[in-house]
């Protein structure tokens, strides 16, 4: 950290740690990170910590985490889905809202024409091309069989997760209307209800988010994530290990890129 970056980081301190406590951790030779690090650790362990405060401490710590590669089980408040999705932004800076809608937008597009094309009968919108990708770009060779990375359940889903599960994402459907209302991110044991994301291109966006957030790999049957980070995100830095029927469908649908 340069000079100015380390003066920047102590008038922060300043404004955030109480002065007995900021002390007492300079007295033990702590960098300005670590300072905050130890201010975030504090702040969780409260009965009732302040989210605002949280929230800034995420953005000031980000860089020591991400060194770290620590888990939620260091940091609990990256099982709650503001701070996923803030968190997926600070590892993804250059990734924008207004992006996203458009190439969501471009990616029905694609995958509707491909439809098309083969004929397939769609009765299930945008859910619906989602397994239609998935049908196109599964995995062949025999691998453990994992529960979907996208699913559909009735209103009266019970959501539930197991120990040492891969994210995954469950949309609920009312059965009266088949609108789409909430979805709940499952992962190791852990479910995330998530209350401020609606339709489905946010609902999978917060599922592949979650891998940046928590710093996973894809497991080799989830080709769809790995389809949704190069055609949603437009992620083609971050590696994940592609099907031979992901190749082709790949090729396929930059084929039509050329062609909108």
């Amino acid at each position: 950290m340069s000079i100015n970056g380390m003066h920047n980081m102590e008038t922060i301190l300043q404004g955030i740690l109480p002065p007995q406590i900021l002390q007492t951790l300079e007295a033990d030779g702590d960098s300005p990170e670590e300072l905050l690090k130890a201010d975030l650790l504090s702040e969780l362990q409260k009965d009732k910590p302040d989210k605002a405060k949280i929230g800034h401490l995420q953005k000031l710590t980000f860089n020591l985490r991400k060194r770290e590669k620590p888990t939620f089980h260091d940091y609990p408040f990256l099982l709650e889905e503001k701070f996923i999705k803030r968190e997926f932004f600070l590892r993804q800076p250059e990734v924008s809202e207004a992006s996203l809608q458009q190439n969501w937008t471009s990616l029905i597009n694609m995958v509707t024409e491909c439809t098309k094309q083969d004929r397939f009968e769609n009765t299930e919108g945008e859910i619906g091309l989602l397994k239609y990708v998935d049908t196109k770009i599964a995995i062949t060779k025999r691998v453990k069989k994992l529960q979907p990375a996208i699913s559909v359940e009735k209103a009266t889903y019970i959501p539930t997760s197991v120990a040492s599960e891969a994210p995954r994402l469950v949309i609920i459907s009312h059965e009266d209307d088949h609108e789409l209302s909430n979805g709940f991110l499952l992962h190791d044991g852990n479910v995330v209800e998530m209350r401020d994301t609606k339709n489905v291109m946010e609902m999978v966006l917060f599922l592949s988010q979650a891998y940046y957030a928590w710093d996973l790999q894809y497991p080799i049957q989830y080709q769809v994530l790995g389809f949704l980070q190069l055609f949603l995100l437009k992620d083609r830095l971050s590696p994940f290990e592609r099907s031979c029927s992901f190749f082709k469908f790949e090729k396929r649908l930059r084929s039509l890129q050329h062609v909108e």
